[in-house]
C-alpha cells in the first residue's frame, strides 16, 4: 500500500488504528486498538518512506502508543489519560480532537444526551489540559460526519475549541504545522 500511494504521489498516511467512539454508551469504543508493536511498526514503516503520519486514535491502547512513535497527527483521542495528554505536550504532538462530532448530536434525539454531553465537556477538558501542557491542537471538524455539515463545521469546531480554552494564536501555530508536515517531502 505504500509503494501504492508513493506512485500517487500521495504526502501522507492515516491510519485507522482503533475503533470509533459509541455515542450510545459511556466510555465505550467499538473496537479495541491495534497492539501497540504494530501501531510502532506501521508508523515507522511510513515514515522510512517519507510520509507523515495521521492516525484516527481513542484511547491511551491506541494513542499512547502512536506518540511515542512520532505520530504527526492525532485524529479524534476520545479517553485519554492525563499521562497520554501529558506525553503528547511532551512531544509537541498535534491532536486534532474533532468535538462538534460530539457536540452538534447533543439536543438531535439520535443517541442519549446523557452520553454525549459529559462527553463533550470531559473532551473539552482535555483540550484544555493538553494545551497547557503544550499539545498543539489542532481545528479538524471531521466534516461529513452526521450532524457536522461541510460549510459550518470549521466554525463549529472553532466555537468549540475556543470554548475549550485553546487560544486562536494556537489554532493558527497548528494550522502552520500541519501545512509545514503533511506535504511530503520529494
Amino acid at each position: 500500500l505504500l509503494d501504492e500511494a508513493e506512485a500517487q504521489k500521495a504526502d501522507f498516511i492515516k491510519l485507522m488504528i482503533s475503533g470509533l467512539v459509541d455515542f450510545s454508551t459511556p466510555h465505550r469504543l467499538t473496537e479495541e486498538a491495534l497492539e501497540a508493536e504494530e501501531i510502532r511498526f506501521l508508523i515507522e514503516a511510513a515514515h522510512d518512506r517519507g510520509f507523515a503520519v495521521m492516525v484516527h486514535a481513542n484511547g491511551d491502547a491506541a494513542v499512547l502508543p502512536a506518540v511515542m512513535a512520532g505520530v504527526e497527527s492525532v485524529e479524534h483521542g476520545a479517553f485519554l489519560s492525563r499521562e497520554c495528554l501529558c506525553a503528547m505536550g511532551e512531544r509537541k504532538s498535534l491532536w486534532v480532537p474533532t468535538l462538534s462530532t460530539i457536540g452538534n448530536l447533543v439536543g438531535d434525539g439520535r443517541f442519549p444526551d446523557s452520553v454525549l454531553s459529559p462527553l463533550l465537556e470531559e473532551q473539552q477538558e482535555k483540550v484544555s489540559f493538553a494545551a497547557k501542557m503544550g499539545a498543539r491542537i489542532g481545528l479538524g471538524s471531521d466534516a461529513g460526519a452526521y450532524r457536522v455539515c461541510h460549510r459550518a463545521a470549521v466554525e463549529q469546531e472553532r466555537d468549540y475549541l475556543l470554548r475549550a480554552g485553546v487560544p486562536e494564536q494556537r489554532l493558527s501555530e497548528a494550522e502552520q504545522y500541519v501545512q509545514n508536515c503533511f506535504q511530503r517531502k520529494r
